[in-house]
């Protein structure tokens, strides 16, 4: 820090250079001063930035992660692993590809490989995973990719939400509709169908 004449003061990048003499001995030092200010305020809102990202990650009510290109959980916050029933560091052992319902894994892979060759920019789908107790969880799944400068892949931003009260609770209209509420058995609507 330099200090101006009014009190005020003001960071500084310095640099020192020797000076040496014709026969090797020192005879004085160059300093040169920057002032870095525009850089420390800009260091200052990408930290600030940062952080409200970091919050906004972590605090979300919606399973969030960021997912490397071979399917291996990067980041995660607190809704993904209550939604999976697993722990932080038991996710970011894991690929998507290890939690994916095998019936819809191969739909999964596809929209990824349309989403790396750019036919599309984003994606949403209804999807099962497996649960760490065993059971399945029905989700909707929003994926997009975040490039670099060069438009190279980085990765992944996946937003889970659990849809299996809603998906459960369509399956019981569906078995209401097509079944006699007393005897269970299959409906009039039901057997003229078949």
């Amino acid at each position: 820090m330099v200090r101006r004449r009014d009190g005020t003061s003001f960071p500084v990048e310095a640099t020192n250079t020797p000076v040496f003499g014709e026969e090797g001995e020192l005879i004085g030092v160059i300093g040169v001063l920057r002032n870095i200010t525009e850089r420390k305020q800009a260091e200052k809102a990408l930290a600030e930035s940062e952080q409200r990202f970091r919050r906004s990650f972590e605090d979300a009510a919606i399973g969030m992660a960021l997912v490397g290109s071979d399917g291996r959980f990067l980041r995660v916050n607190m809704s993904m692993c209550e939604i999976l029933g697993y722990s932080k560091r038991d996710l970011l052992g894991k690929t998507f590809q290890e939690l994916t319902h095998p019936e819809d894994l191969e739909n999964d892979l596809e929209h990824l490989r349309r989403l790396l060759s750019g036919e599309e920019r984003t994606y949403q789908v209804e999807k099962r995973y497996l649960h760490k107790d065993g059971h399945v969880v029905w989700a909707i799944l929003s994926v997009s990719v975040v490039h670099d400068e060069e438009g190279e892949s980085l990765y992944f931003v996946s937003q889970i939400q659990d849809a299996s009260e809603r998906k459960a609770l369509e399956e019981r209209l569906m078995h209401q509709a097509l079944h006699d509420p007393l005897t269970g058995l299959a409906n009039r609507h039901l057997l003229m169908n078949r």
